[in-house]
């Protein structure tokens, strides 16, 4: 989960240039085991922006390195993180929109 977490907050860090913090992990699924010497890969997407939060749904997956099926990937655990962007002073901030062109292509993404 604290791999989740942070792959989550990578990314809601680049979309509000600038720090985080993990309010919430929501709907938390957990679909197989990861076995011992797997190679864990995390994949996160922004599903929401508010004034100054974002959701981030974030999957795990697998590939299998030293066990049957060799190569076989697949989804092993997902959930929703919502982080805040916080200033200097861990007060909540607005997440900048003018001049942040990685936040417009999300917002576009999600019809915005």
């Amino acid at each position: 989960m604290a791999q989740m977490d942070l792959c989550g907050a990578v990314l809601a860090k680049q979309l509000s240039r600038g720090r985080v913090v993990t309010a919430a992990a929501e709907a938390m699924s957990f679909h197989r085991p990861v076995i011992v010497g797997d190679v864990v890969c995390c994949y996160g997407e922004c599903v929401h922006v508010g004034r100054s939060s974002m959701k981030v749904a974030v999957e795990v997956w697998v590939k299998k390195v030293t066990s049957e099926p060799i190569g076989e990937r697949y989804c092993v655990t997902e959930a929703v993180f919502t982080y805040v962007a916080v200033g200097a002073d861990g007060r909540p901030r607005e997440v900048p929109r003018e001049g942040n062109a990685e936040l417009a292509e999300v917002l576009a993404l999600l019809g915005r």
